[in-house]
């Protein structure tokens, strides 16, 4: 079939070179530390968070010197975690109540 455009009835394969094909981002090393920094974040505020509500509990193991304290003073706790404070205390007279 004879095209009005062309007068050869040859047809000839247009070759275009196209530049290869881009990655999105890079090679992909900008992604990866994206992803690596988003982590880092990540477990940076998951670090930050478990010490601010540790930081809210009681310390229930060893001892702890507290001023105002002229004898010593025991704190236990139940299994359910009530704690139940032991002290000893200064010889005080014990009041007695006279008859009239």
């Amino acid at each position: 079939m004879k095209n009005k455009f062309c007068t050869s009835t040859k047809t000839r394969a247009l070759r275009i070179n196209f530049p290869p094909a881009s990655k999105p981002f890079g090679s992909g090393r900008a992604f990866a530390f994206l992803v690596i920094g988003v982590l880092l974040v990540v477990l940076g505020a998951l670090v930050w968070g478990y010490s601010i509500a540790r930081s809210a509990l009681p310390q229930l193991d060893g001892s702890l010197k507290v001023s105002g304290l002229s004898a010593k003073v025991t704190v236990i706790r139940d299994e359910h975690g009530v704690p139940t404070i032991e002290a000893t205390c200064c010889a005080l007279p014990v009041p007695t109540i006279e008859a009239i």
